[in-house]
């Protein structure tokens, strides 16, 4: 089955800087460190959407979050809306925007999704740090000149909707809201076609989908069109998978960084392989293996929805004020290793720094490439800080491509 209980999102981290400074498988598709950096300029081209790293939407201040801009639209309809700080996700599938978010002509137009017995189905989403619950609806997905029609979502939060159930609640903490969540929403771009995928549309419970009759919510079966969607599946064309870009910022970070998104591989000029170095990726969890100093970890995973490295528990001292990261008095450098199902190997270094003394020093930070904290986790979490640099491609399960069919990463460093 697919990993279920958690998308490999660990948004540990809504830096509090007052206190710094102190111190599936596929199925039938439905219908310098006060410096900004700049990446790609992103182009008209209608494949490609630009990436913004910053402090986040107002409200929030966040540090190594991958932000976008999503147009949504009642299906078949003129009634559209355009939310800014979309977090982007290699970790996770599908849309989820925060009910906040939309006005109330959009949130009155969105179409719900019923089972058979005319019951709203919704959806507990489960991340490592907390979970989202709301109603699935329906909606037309445009990212640049790509459409997806007709594709459910996630409504978080909505107003007026049954209660989180208890199963769900004791998962974690809510993050209903764009201040507990530090997004406005979170756009998944993993590399599997649906959410949960056969293991959901077989398995009652599952722990992720409910029917609500009213204010009473039961778990239950959701066939694979009626899970939420990765958007890029569901494009007319570009649709095998995703390349982001993004530049290197200097050691002691960045106020911010600009990049691109680019839909498709090797299907236009701007989304060549070139001379990426391709790893495969286990098909069921969608990891690889990872090799950090004399440690080899099994069960590892490159993710923008992660804002740091984490792996080990007890390596360096933790921070003070900074929960769930590590503080080293010095800067520690760190051999790394990427080996694929195919044997494919790449090197990935890196440096964990200490975070405190960094912001201490300038507060405005919102970019840092040598974030790094503690995991329970058998692998490591490359995180948003490995991007930095880096060309990444991620090729969708059973889509085609000139490097072979998805599942798998390729990896080019910029």
């Amino acid at each position: 089955m697919r990993r279920k209980l958690s998308f490999h999102t660990l948004m540990v981290l809504v830096l509090a800087l007052s206190a710094c400074s102190g111190g599936g498988s596929g199925g039938d598709a439905p219908a310098s460190g006060s410096s900004s950096q700049s990446g790609n300029t992103p182009t008209s081209t209608t494949n490609q959407i630009a990436l913004m790293v910053d402090s986040g939407p107002a409200g929030t201040t966040t540090i190594n979050e991958l932000y976008t801009s999503v147009t949504i639209c009642a299906p078949g309809t003129s009634i559209c809306q355009t939310i800014d700080h979309i977090l982007v996700d290699t970790g996770s599938t599908g849309l989820r925007l925060m009910a906040s978010e939309l006005d109330s002509a959009m949130l009155a137009a969105l179409p719900s999704s019923f089972d058979s017995g005319g019951d709203v189905l919704a959806e507990c989403a489960q991340f490592v740090d907390g979970y989202t619950w709301g109603p699935i609806r329906f909606a037309d997905i445009k990212l640049g000149g790509e459409n997806a029609s007709n594709v459910a979502i996630q409504v978080v939060g909505a107003p007026n909707f049954a209660g989180t159930p208890l199963i769900c609640q004791n998962t974690g903490v809510a993050e209903n809201t764009v201040q507990s969540f530090g997004a406005k929403g979170i756009i998944g771009i993993s590399v599997f076609t649906q959410d949960c995928g056969q293991y959901c549309a077989t398995h009652n419970p599952n722990g992720m989908y409910y029917t609500c009759h009213g204010s009473v919510c039961s778990a239950t079966l959701a066939p694979l069109a009626k899970q939420l969607w990765n958007p890029v599946a569901l494009f007319p064309t570009d649709n095998n998978g995703t390349m982001i870009s993004l530049p290197s910022v200097p050691s002691n970070g960045a106020t911010s960084v600009t990049g691109t998104l680019t839909f498709g591989i090797a299907t236009q000029t701007n989304n060549q392989l070139a001379n990426a170095a391709v790893l495969t990726v286990d098909p069921i969890y969608g990891e690889l293996t990872a090799t950090v100093g004399s440690t080899t970890y099994t069960g590892s995973f490159l993710d923008t929805g992660s804002n740091a490295y984490f792996y080990d528990i007890g390596l360096f001292p933790h921070c003070q004020y900074l929960a769930g990261f590590y503080c080293p008095s010095n800067a520690q450098g760190q051999s790394g290793i990427l080996q694929g199902r195919n044997g494919q190997t790449l090197a990935a270094d890196f440096i964990v720094g200490n975070p405190e003394l960094l912001l201490a020093a300038n507060p405005n930070i919102a970019v840092y490439s040598q974030l790094a904290g503690p995991s329970g986790m058998s692998g490591v979490d490359f995180g948003l800080p490995f991007f930095l640099g880096r060309t990444v491609f991620t090729a969708i399960e059973n889509r085609t491509t000139p490097a072979g069919t998805g599942p798998w990463l390729g990896i080019i460093a910029n």
